[in-house]
């Protein structure tokens, strides 16, 4: 048990946090994740938890089976989407690491006595050795920011787009210093981001759909797919390039 602050779509009042210390908080919770794939895999005996190789073609492939396994008939047409992961993924980073699949600001525990500092990280059942570059993506699924399409913030989950957030570009910027890793295709990973969230969200609805749960809240996931997608497609066309 750790005893701390959790922050999910929007800052709690009672931290009265000034954009500057926004910033800073939110740029030392990505630090933790560069940290993380820091980690050397032998010393902490992780050499062997998962399968680098070919991690990249796998998660495409898993992804896109899942996404077909969970359609519905009112579901957005995701299949440009899929047919663009696999035209556009790049070559492996050539670097494996500790990666936690679903790393977010209410994934994380803050300091009580100092909240820029993270002391924990939660949810480690997705966790495993991979491509860094990878969870990057996971992670840039989540993030919205300021100048992004109001349809696009409407279902943010962390507090990416308010005063003082970095942007997405500065994230990457921030990453490929901390860890030394060139991101040299922003469109492939942040679109491999929203495209899996998509997936999650739509496995969800089909249990809604096919009356295996009642929770009427369910019944906005598909919403939020088609959300995604229109995204991805902005991505693709080019008209977000960061």
């Amino acid at each position: 048990y750790i005893e701390g602050l959790v922050i999910r779509r929007e800052y709690p009042e009672a931290l009265n946090f000034s954009p500057d210390q926004i910033r800073e908080q939110l740029f030392n919770f990505f630090d933790v994740l560069s940290e993380l794939h820091s980690v050397d895999l032998v010393e902490a005996g992780l050499d062997t938890f998962g399968r680098p190789e070919g991690y990249v073609q796998r998660q495409i492939d898993g992804w896109c089976k899942r996404w077909v396994d969970a359609v519905t008939p009112d579901t957005v047409n995701c299949d440009s989407t899929m047919q663009w992961l696999q035209d556009n993924m790049p070559a492996e980073s050539g670097k494996a690491s500790v990666i936690h699949n679903d790393y977010k600001t209410d994934n994380v525990i803050f300091s009580l006595e100092n909240p820029m500092q993270v002391i924990g990280i939660l949810d480690w059942e997705m966790a495993t050795v991979g491509d860094p570059l990878m969870d990057l993506g996971c992670t840039l699924g989540y993030w919205t920011q300021m100048d992004d399409p109001e349809f696009f913030r409407q279902y943010r989950t962390m507090p990416s787009d308010v005063p003082g957030a970095p942007t997405r570009a500065e994230i990457v910027n921030r990453f490929q210093e901390k860890t030394g890793l060139p991101v040299d295709n922003f469109a492939f990973y942040f679109v491999f981001g929203l495209f899996r969230l998509g997936v999650i969200g739509q496995q969800i609805y089909y249990r809604f759909y096919h009356g295996h749960t009642k929770d009427q809240r369910f019944a906005m996931m598909v919403k939020k797919t088609d959300v995604l997608q229109r995204m991805s497609e902005m991505i693709m066309r080019g008209e977000i390039t960061s």
